[in-house]
């Protein structure tokens, strides 16, 4: 009895609390996620990310033989991850970051609401997650504790104006985690900053405002001078920032078919079905009555947020994730004004209401679990089996346009630093630097798509040099297999 009274104490613990609620949804993703990249998915960003972790671990270094315009983060992640325990430390790597960002929504929501609201805020931010996160493993599932933690500081100065020196230099390197990542992502930052110059400013308060521009850069630094200095020892620094920023821009300003307007469509067809935008309007009305500074500053920030992740106009699911921690005190705020007007039947009433109308996500929960299992790769697992009797370990392989998962199936390297190409329309920019890593070092076997259509510089490039120099040795499935000669 005595220990039965201890653990009701216990989870009477906000700390308790968090972490149980946060286990239990960082369990139900995983029962969601596909069993394995090279298997569940072998078309996605996440066999590029694999592949970092693969070739880091076989010596390779990011940018000089690890072609990607992704900031070097990513990189290291999938690297630390495959090295503790190949594929499975990369996935225990994005469920603990899973597992982090579900305790963070915990406690932006208990600002708002009860315990018992906040399982509902969570159930609602779950099943949008699983729509959003492509199957796991995306480079936006890892930012998620960097930017909740710091929309959380955010939102606790706007309630209190309590703005801890710890705080600041977990928010500057949260920054620096999120900018060396993607810099697409950082607009929470920017508005942050923006109001506190201005607050501080208007104040009059110049010693403070100095105070926590150094605490910033501070944390901001002690994560990006580590990462610089392995950049700089390697070598790869001017290449990281030419792929990094230069391609990126040129990536961006692409023309597409798809305008702002149109994704804009797009989202809100998205959001509404989880009916995200009514919710973000019903605490806006509830904020405007008490709390008008945290309603104007928190609706700014979203919209900017929601700007910089729609302007690529690139229709990837995955770009919204970053989105899910704004959701958070949207949801909370709506939930906890529910509570004051039924407060002994609340947990039946968000109970009927979850039930009723998110019942298509329980059907998506059912269906993504029954589908974990799917092999959409068994070709290039003969492949990768293949190659791997043909080849000595040292020999390297170029699979073109397969992204990175027939290297990792047949467990060899690429020759060339751009094992994917990525999707740009003029590849002129990467082009010589595609034929100059090549040539470098012929790849033993060269992996084909039969019937590929020329589309590029590239693609032709490599055309005329299977022409030129390789031999047909084996057909699998939709694959060419060509050896050098």
């Amino acid at each position: 009895m005595e220990q039965l009274s201890q653990l009701k104490l216990m989870l009477h613990k906000k700390w308790a609390q968090s972490i149980l609620l946060s286990g239990f949804f960082t369990l139900m993703v995983w029962a969601v996620m596909a069993t394995s990249v090279r298997k569940g998915l072998p078309f996605l960003d996440a066999g590029l990310f694999e592949y970092f972790g693969f070739a880091m671990s076989k010596g390779d270094v990011p940018y000089l033989n690890i072609f990607d315009h992704k900031g070097p983060v990513i990189f290291l992640v999938n690297y630390i991850g495959y090295a503790l325990a190949g594929p499975f430390g990369i996935k225990c790597l994005y469920l603990l970051c899973i597992f982090i960002f579900f305790n963070i929504c915990y406690a932006i929501g208990r600002l708002f609401a009860s315990v018992t609201s906040i399982f509902f805020v969570d159930t609602i931010i779950y099943f949008v997650l699983i729509v959003y996160f492509d199957g796991g493993w995306g480079l936006e599932g890892y930012m998620l504790p960097f930017i909740a933690f710091s929309l959380f500081v955010f939102i606790k100065y706007l309630l209190h104006e309590q703005l801890e020196n710890r705080d600041i230099v977990l928010v500057g390197f949260s920054f620096a985690v999120v900018l060396l990542t993607k810099a697409n992502m950082i607009g929470l930052w920017i508005v942050f900053s923006l109001y506190l110059l201005m607050e501080f400013i208007y104040k009059k308060a110049y010693k403070r405002l100095l105070e926590v521009v150094l605490y910033f850069v501070g944390g901001a630094l002690v994560f990006a001078l580590p990462v610089f200095i392995y950049l700089g020892v390697t070598g790869s620094f001017s290449q990281m920032l030419f792929q990094s920023i230069s391609l990126n821009i040129i990536y961006s300003k692409e023309a597409s078919d798809i305008t702002v307007g149109k994704m804009l469509e797009w989202y809100f067809t998205l959001s509404n079905s989880f009916y995200l935008n009514l919710m973000m309007i019903l605490a806006t009305a509830i904020f405007a009555k008490k709390k008008k500074t945290v309603l104007w500053v928190l609706n700014i920030t979203f919209l900017w947020c929601l700007y910089l992740t729609l302007i690529s106009r690139r229709q990837y699911l995955h770009y919204f994730i970053v989105l899910l921690p704004f959701y958070v005190p949207y949801i909370a705020v709506v939930l906890g004004e529910a509570e004051k007007y039924f407060t002994s039947k609340k947990i039946l009433l968000f109970s009927t209401l979850i039930c009723f109308l998110f019942f298509n996500s329980f059907k998506t929960v059912g269906d993504k679990w029954s589908h974990r299992y799917d092999d959409q790769a068994i070709a290039e697992q003969y492949v990768g089996q293949y190659l791997q009797e043909k080849t000595k370990p040292d020999e390297r392989i170029y699979a073109h346009n397969s992204g990175g998962i027939v290297y990792l199936d047949a467990d060899r390297l690429s020759s060339t630093r751009f094992f994917f190409i990525p999707a740009l329309t003029d590849v002129k920019p990467i082009y010589q630097l595609f034929v100059d890593s090549f040539e470098k070092s012929l790849p033993k076997y060269i992996v084909y798509r039969k019937n590929s259509e020329i589309k590029n510089e590239i693609d032709q490039y490599v055309k005329n040099e299977i022409d030129q120099k390789y031999q047909l040795d084996n057909t699998i499935g939709v694959f060419e297999l060509y050896r050098l000669k």
